[in-house]
C-alpha cells in the first residue's frame, strides 16, 4: 500500500542520513560497518520498486526499520567515542 511506502521510504531515509553521519565520524571500527549498511539500504530500495505484494512490502518495512535500528546503534557508540 501506499502507506507501506510511505514508512519505507521514511525509514530508508532516515537510516541513510544516520549513516552518512556515522561514516564522516572516522570511527575506525565503525566506518565500514555503516558504509555496509548504507550499501544494503540502497538494496532494500531497489527491492521494494519491484515489491508486488503488500507481504513483500511489509517484509522490506521490517528490514528497513531492523536496519535503522543497527544505525542508531552505531550513530550513539560513534557519538560516544
Amino acid at each position: 500500500s501506499s502507506a507501506t511506502a510511505a514508512e519505507f521510504n521514511a525509514a530508508i531515509s532516515d537510516a541513510l542520513s544516520m549513516a552518512k553521519q556515522v561514516m564522516r565520524s572516522g570511527s575506525d571500527q565503525n566506518v565500514p560497518l555503516a558504509k555496509n549498511y548504507d550499501s544494503y539500504l540502497k538494496t532494500l530500495q531497489d527491492s521494494m520498486r519491484g515489491v508486488q505484494s503488500e507481504k513483500e512490502a511489509q517484509k522490506l518495512l521490517k528490514q528497513a526499520n531492523q536496519t535503522r535500528q543497527y544505525i542508531v546503534f552505531l550513530q550513539k557508540q560513534s557519538a560516544s567515542q
